[in-house]
């Protein structure tokens, strides 16, 4: 892949993550060393284990360590926190490959903060077929991560229209992106570390990405067929 298209950016807003007051529901079960966020939410009967102490041993992954969130009931995406998002293109095609497309969608990557003021911006990846994401909500404005994300999707679609019809550039039938898309609350400085480090390397490790198009058949990659 020969153009990554990645950086990261340190959050320099003044309120910072500590991560001290959580809510934890009725009968669930916070395990011995787990760590458990600032406002973060565990659902009644939930287990939450250890896992971050034993990401310092081995390498993040996304596939196994719960990507694809569905939206937690009762949560309020619109709250102050950290998110880390990833978007396909429709059926997993490979249309993020030209530098002018990758331009693109760049650029109203980072518009993101004109558009929403609470929005800070962290870390950032554009690979063949998705992109991932890290954004901070700094305050809550009434305005959701799902509004957010339908926005980029909504100006990044028209600016690849125009370039399919000024620049040539592959069109695509239907949609540009899938239209779920998915999503992690990131919820303490070891988390945050771990998906920022998962984002840098994502280009070096792209022939081993479920979502590689040549990747067997599996949970992530199912979905372009329901899409």
């Amino acid at each position: 892949y020969e153009k990554a298209y990645t950086w990261v950016r340190a959050l320099t807003y003044e309120k910072a993550y500590t991560w001290k007051v959580a809510h934890v529901g009725e009968g669930a079960h916070v395990g011995e060393g787990a760590h458990v966020g600032e406002g973060a939410h565990v659902e009644e009967g939930a287990h939450v284990g250890a896992p971050l102490r034993e990401m310092n041993h081995m390498s993040y992954d996304p596939h196994k360590h719960h990507r694809r969130s569905i939206r937690l009931k009762g949560y309020d995406y619109s709250q102050e926190g950290m998110y880390f998002v990833t978007i396909c293109t429709q059926h997993g095609r490979c249309l993020l490959t030209d530098t002018a497309v990758c331009e693109m969608i760049e650029l109203w990557w980072k518009k993101l903060p004109e558009k929403f003021t609470a929005v800070v911006l962290d870390a950032f990846v554009i690979m063949p077929n998705h992109i991932h994401f890290i954004i901070a909500i700094t305050k809550n404005v009434g305005v959701a991560l799902g509004t957010i994300v339908q926005w980029f999707k909504t100006m990044s679609t028209n600016a690849y229209i125009r370039g399919v019809k000024e620049q040539g550039w592959q069109p695509f039938p239907g949609k540009l992106w899938q239209r779920n898309y998915y999503e992690q609350i990131i919820r303490n400085e070891r988390h945050l570390t771990a998906v920022r480090q998962y984002i840098h390397n994502n280009p070096a490790n792209w022939k081993a990405d479920k979502l590689h198009p040549q990747a067997p058949l599996n949970k992530f990659n199912q979905d372009w067929q329901r899409n």
